[in-house]
């Protein structure tokens, strides 16, 4: 995090939400700035002495430091990580350790399909996953527990998506639209609704939804039809999306809509469909095309 001093014996920690530690001296400064360049918790005291700071404000120091949530837990293998790695500024948001936060994200092997692959797949590596060369649908079942995120203009990509609620296969979809970006949570397939249970809804609300999928699905411009600024929201938000899922756990249905004008997100939950099956075994089918019929 940010550390500045911000008057004589004053530092301050971090900047949208500074914490101010107020009356140190010159000794203790150098003692943090020995925790800052990397002395274990278990060093402190033992640094402190060599200081000469009196032990009872050298546990004060420390108790402030930890109330200020401004170290890293005394049980992060901090070594492990390279200077600067981003997830020490990631653990700090979801109040993990910097080691477990990186385990997280790289435990389960993230595919990317579709013609938004390279901005997703980058904006996924910057953020810690793992990201699969895999390019294809179907080579995602030869990955272990993976995580595949689909990607398609202006309407869902439901062979991929189908074909994936048969095999459960986790998975998130984007889909990059004239007006706005939508994307869904993790769908976890028989645990969250599917895909197919927000088109159901669209249906519902449009008799001839279906009858157009193919039409749209067919047309030939269809990534020229989209805001040339999607792509970038739709990967940094697809990545927001799955960093909280996999850090706080969050498997909440929802579906999150962005305003490619405004910038403004908005979600809604997503609920199951009463005519879609993906709670229920579905026939394996050998091809995603075969899955969507």
């Amino acid at each position: 995090m940010p550390i500045t001093w911000r008057g004589r014996g004053c530092l301050q920690f971090g900047v949208e939400d500074p914490v101010l530690i107020d009356g140190l001296l010159p000794a203790e400064a150098s003692l943090i700035e020995d925790l800052r360049m990397g002395l274990a918790s278990a060093q402190f005291h033992h640094r402190a002495q060599e200081l000469g700071i009196d032990l009872a404000r050298a546990t004060s120091l420390i108790s402030l430091l930890a109330e200020a949530d401004v170290l890293i837990p005394s049980d992060s293998d901090t070594s492990a990580m390279a200077k600067g790695s981003k997830a020490l500024s990631t653990a700090r948001l979801f109040r993990r350790t910097p080691d477990e936060t990186s385990e997280v994200l790289a435990a389960r092997t993230v595919a990317v399909l579709g013609p938004l692959r390279s901005p997703v797949a980058h904006q996924l590596s910057l953020a810690g996953f793992a990201v699969s060369t895999a390019s294809r649908v179907d080579e995602s079942e030869a990955l272990a527990h993976p995580i595949v995120v689909t990607t398609s203009h202006l309407v869902p990509d439901l062979h991929s998506a189908t074909w994936l609620v048969d095999r459960e296969i986790d998975h998130c979809q984007v889909v990059a639209g004239e007006f706005t970006v939508t994307l869904t949570g993790l769908v976890r397939p028989g645990r969250t609704p599917c895909t197919l249970c927000g088109c159901l809804s669209l249906r519902d609300a449009d008799a001839d939804w279906f009858d157009q999928y193919p039409r749209i699905r067919a047309l030939q411009d269809r990534d020229e039809l989209s805001d040339p600024l999607a792509a970038g929201v739709a990967a940094t938000h697809i990545a927001l999306v799955l960093r909280r899922a996999l850090l706080e756990d969050a498997a909440e249905p929802m579906v999150r809509s962005v305003d490619l004008r405004t910038g403004f997100a908005d979600e809604e939950d997503l609920a199951f469909h009463p005519r879609c099956h993906c709670r229920a075994p579905v026939p394996r089918f050998g091809r995603p095309e075969e899955a969507a019929q």
